[in-house]
């Protein structure tokens, strides 16, 4: 099969930026974090493994966020290395009402930072025994405590009526 001008260029073109993105230097990062389904207000410990080397500083930023439309002042993290190639610090969330935190890193490399994507992670939320997640720890169900009373007036009312006509 013979190619003609235009396919060669075509394929020496996307081979050129194969390779440009292989060899550009982009750094594989894996960030990990205990416990994997932390709730508001708890301590959370981040550990990233970076597939570079030169590394000097790590940071991660995190921002505790609840509902669609609020989040906290981020908290701007300096990591401590580990190994090499892995750096960890724990950190305490400090609101209760959170519902997510949302948290990246900056990593100075070679002179240069570069920051990873945003990864958003939802919190989990504190049940207390009985499957309810209200923070409640009690078992009690409101509205019907009126609802019992209701019906046992209706029961006596009925029970002293039908006494009164046998008389």
């Amino acid at each position: 099969m013979k190619l003609h001008r235009g396919e060669k260029i075509t394929i020496g073109l996307c081979l050129l930026s194969v390779l440009i993105g292989v060899f550009s230097g982009a750094m594989a990062t894996t960030i990990s974090i205990d416990p994997e389904n932390p709730e508001p207000a708890s301590e959370i410990t981040f550990t990233i493994d970076i597939d570079q080397e030169n590394v000097t500083e790590v940071w991660i930023i995190i921002q505790e966020c609840k509902g669609s439309d609020f989040c906290y002042v981020p908290q701007n993290i300096s990591m401590a290395k580990v190994t090499d190639f892995s750096y960890e610090k724990a950190v305490t969330l400090h609101y209760d009402d959170s519902t997510y935190i949302e948290y990246y890193t900056n990593i100075k490399c070679d002179g240069g930072w570069e920051k990873t994507e945003p990864i958003l992670l939802y919190l989990s939320t504190p049940s207390n025994g009985n499957g309810s997640t209200n923070g409640d720890d009690t078992n009690n169900t409101p509205g019907f405590e009126g609802t019992f009373l209701l019906l046992s007036l209706a029961v006596v009312v009925f029970f002293v009526s039908r006494k009164k006509r046998v008389q």
